[in-house]
């Protein structure tokens, strides 16, 4: 199966492991939320696609923290993204980004971190693709 559908184009990354147990890389992306900052468009907003070509050897999630005044503190849990074979599938967080991460307009100018879980082994391959969110502001 090709990754791409015709006339689709993606950018991803792509992780295996010949391991006979799980190997784990994390990738961690940085985002300054804006002057401007309200808040988050919906609960559902944060969303990451990816894909697995083996959803028991290989896996991807990926959870979001806040950092501000100096502290980094979970928004909600782990979430898995890849339950479907040779699929992308594109998955929104667990936890409420809009109301649960308790960032407000105050917040603005501070940082929000996503850790992107790549999990594989036995050659399973996973891929990351898009990282998408919406927000708003005053």
């Amino acid at each position: 199966t090709g990754l791409c559908a015709s006339g689709e184009a993606r950018n991803y990354y792509k992780w295996t492991s010949p391991q006979a147990s799980q190997q784990t890389y994390s990738i961690y992306v940085t985002y300054q939320l804006p002057a401007s900052f309200e808040g988050f468009a919906s609960d559902d907003t944060v969303q990451l696609t990816a894909r697995t070509d083996n959803t028991t050897n290989g896996v991807v999630t990926y959870q979001m923290f806040r950092n501000e005044s100096g502290a980094i503190s979970a928004c909600g849990t782990e979430t898995a993204v890849t339950s479907t074979v040779d699929t992308w599938q594109t998955v929104g967080i667990n936890g409420n980004e809009a109301t649960g991460c308790s960032l407000t307009t105050a917040s603005a100018n501070a940082f929000v971190i996503f850790k992107i879980n790549v999990k594989a082994l036995s050659n399973a391959n996973v891929y990351v693709g898009t990282l998408s969110f919406t927000t708003t502001g005053r």
